[in-house]
């Protein structure tokens, strides 16, 4: 978890550093004394800081991801060790749909866990970074693009809210499916009767298509929160 949060830090420190960068290019091609080793250096540089965002960013997600498949795989083993000491009377209270559900659904999010978290305080640090650096380069005026940016934001936070609204009605939604399917499963191999596939399967279409339209809509308030970014 430490060398993740390393990984992220140098990772914003390389973004915020680019657009310092870009400045120094600027003031080199309007400068009369131009020297071939000043722009070399400034070549080398911009390579070195895109290299770094490029390695540490890859090293980020990759062992952030694992790290929380690693969560989700001791979720799932305490879950499974649990449900081997439950007694006869809790079981009846949690079917094995609800069981799936935990495992399916609850655990899998623990792999995202990891990276939402050193994605929240590195987003902070680097637009706090950012505005520091705008301040520097453009002075006062570079109120007016905040200004906009904060416009642009509390916008955002309209989508931001429907989105993670929809997310988790279709979290709910995909636990329901999941619960449904497997006591269908279950009762279909007690009862055994054919006649009955249909009507279970008509249950299992009508709750996915429900899943489907809050999928839909949060990707859609993704889409539109994106193209606001």
């Amino acid at each position: 978890m430490i060398f993740v949060g390393v990984c992220a830090l140098l990772r914003t420190l390389a973004v915020v550093t680019s657009p310092i960068l870009l400045d120094a290019f600027v003031q080199y091609s309007n400068n009369e004394h131009k020297t071939r080793l000043g722009g070399l250096l400034l070549v080398g540089c911009l390579m070195i800081v895109k290299f770094t965002e490029s390695f540490f960013q890859r090293y980020w997600f990759f062992n952030s991801r694992r790290s929380g498949m690693r969560m989700r795989y001791a979720l799932m083993m305490a879950i499974y060790r649990k449900q081997l000491k439950l007694s006869g009377l809790v079981k009846r209270r949690h079917s094995a749909g609800k069981i799936i559900n935990y495992v399916e659904v609850n655990a899998y999010r623990m792999i995202e866990s990891m990276n939402w978290f050193h994605m929240g305080w590195s987003l902070s640090l680097q637009l706090f970074l950012t505005i520091s650096v705008l301040f520097k380069v453009v002075g006062l005026s570079g109120i007016l693009g905040l200004v906009l940016v904060l416009i642009i934001g509390f916008l955002n936070i309209h989508f931001e809210k429907m989105y993670n609204k929809c997310e988790s009605l279709f979290k709910v939604a995909q636990g329901e499916r999941l619960l449904a399917m497997s006591d269908v499963l279950n009762n279909m191999k007690i009862i055994k009767l054919q006649s009955w596939e249909e009507k279970f399967k008509n249950v299992v279409d009508l709750l996915r298509e429900n899943e489907h339209k809050f999928l839909a809509k949060s990707q859609i308030n993704k889409s539109s929160s994106g193209v606001l970014y």
